[in-house]
């Protein structure tokens, strides 16, 4: 399996590089679980009380879900219709992912990553926190539309007459 390496936000404790395996899973398992339309192992990334924040990318419309119940009714509705997919690990500094510990008792791992839509490209974002088993699960999800495809924003036009 990939690992991914994690850096830290907060103080000393947690200055070096650290590795972390839970990143490429829930990448992995939110990628195949959208191939396959399979809301079981979707589902089971997710902590019970967890949230979905999805902005025109899912259901090109602005949706917020909680709780595994209502996240696996809006999956199984989207999941196919959605032609989303799971590129990768967002690499940039400032989504890349990271390890907040701001307190001894809390901590999580934030992240982004690139999504692709079938008429577009996104962007979505996970925070992962550990369980009493030592496995990470999803606490709060975004997915995000960012551009459509072959679409130039009429903006930038004007911006370049100037």
């Amino acid at each position: 399996m990939k690992q991914c390496l994690v850096r830290s936000q907060y103080g000393m404790r947690h200055s070096k590089m650290i590795t972390i395996p839970g990143v490429i899973l829930i990448l992995s398992i939110l990628s195949d679980a959208l191939k396959a339309g399979d809301s079981n192992s979707f589902i089971e990334m997710f902590f019970e009380d967890a949230f979905w924040r999805d902005i025109l990318a899912f259901s090109w419309d602005y949706r917020s879900i909680r709780g595994t119940t209502a996240i696996r009714s809006f999956f199984d509705a989207r999941a196919i219709i959605s032609g989303l997919s799971v590129l990768n690990v967002a690499g940039d500094q400032f989504r890349a992912p990271i390890l907040s510990s701001p307190f001894p008792d809390v901590s999580w791992i934030q992240f982004g990553f690139d999504l692709q839509i079938s008429a577009a490209k996104g962007l979505g974002y996970a925070r992962l926190v550990p369980t009493e088993n030592g496995k990470w699960k999803a606490f709060t999800l975004l997915t995000t539309l960012e551009s459509l495809n072959g679409v130039i924003e009429k903006a930038l036009h004007f911006l370049h007459q100037c």
